[in-house]
């Protein structure tokens, strides 16, 4: 079988895991993942055999060829208008793909939140369009429910919980160690300055209450959101304690499995980022 996969990449840790599960889950299929050539794939998703990159442009072309169009995971139906016209683009394969008889699966997304009428015409329009749709939390089953909506759509538990992972090494340190999942908050100047103090206080007084004990600082996404904007800021204001301080930004190049062992080996974990959840074993 053929599968166009569209997912939201970006060098997100989450996204990159929901991709490396459905291509692991379905390694004896054909997956065709929309990317443009020029972006870099995780190492782990670039091994993997059955799976090959098409283009935006060309995923439309493409979609005669396929089986089915799979949209694969996370916030991706929101109401922001600057997003709109990836929403269209989206809204067109699902388009053709239906006129062409191939079957359109939505997984593990979260659905909102949609204020405006233009927002919600978008989002209903894709999901009246999917012959099934699984959502990852109770207030998108709401949302569906509250919409009525016609397409069969289930609530099950995110995609992340079900990678099979297994740390590449156990931690042999005997000193114990926090880790603060980092994101890089585009909101008000306020709300991301209170983030920003919010977590080097929590780090600072980590520190300082337990002189053996270590702050990993991950940042998830390490693409246009660039968690790392937001870790720097608080390195910089832990500096006295940067020995004991270590920033982790996932990128292009990051080992999968050795990330999450360091984040699985972290004794206690605050998770700003959704995903951050997966550090247990």
């Amino acid at each position: 079988m053929k599968i166009l996969l569209s997912a939201y990449l970006d060098h997100n840790l989450g996204d990159d895991l929901f991709v490396d599960y459905f291509a692991e889950h379905y390694r004896d299929h054909e997956i065709h993942l929309i990317c443009d050539d020029y972006f870099i794939l995780n190492p782990q998703l670039g091994k993997r055999t059955n799976v090959t990159k098409v283009g935006t442009k060309q995923a439309f072309f493409a979609m005669v060829t396929m089986d089915a169009l799979v949209l694969i995971g996370g916030s991706i139906f929101q109401d922001v208008p600057a997003f709109y016209k990836y929403d269209y683009l989206r809204n067109a394969l699902v388009t053709l793909a239906r006129l062409l008889g191939r079957h359109v699966y939505i997984i593990g997304c979260n659905i909102g939140p949609i204020r405006s009428k233009g927002g919600k015409r978008i989002s209903q329009y894709c999901l009246s369009m999917a012959n099934a749709i699984s959502v990852r939390d109770s207030v998108s089953t709401a949302l569906l429910e509250s919409w009525k909506c016609r397409t069969p759509y289930l609530e099950a538990a995110d995609l992340v919980f079900s990678y099979p992972f297994r740390p590449t090494h156990h931690r042999t340190a005997t000193c114990k160690r926090l880790g603060l999942s980092i994101i890089n908050l585009r909101r008000s100047d306020r709300e991301t300055n209170s983030y920003i103090e919010k977590l080097t206080d929590l780090a600072i007084k980590h520190l300082e209450s337990h002189c053996d004990h270590e702050v990993l600082l991950f940042g998830f996404n390490g693409g246009n959101e660039n968690d790392g904007v937001a870790i720097a800021k608080i390195m910089a204001a832990i500096s006295r304690h940067g020995a004991r301080a270590t920033p982790y930004q996932y990128d292009p190049g990051t080992a999968i499995n050795d990330y999450l062992t360091l984040l699985s080996n972290c004794d206690y974990v605050v998770c700003s980022r959704f995903h951050s959840l997966r550090s247990e074993e």
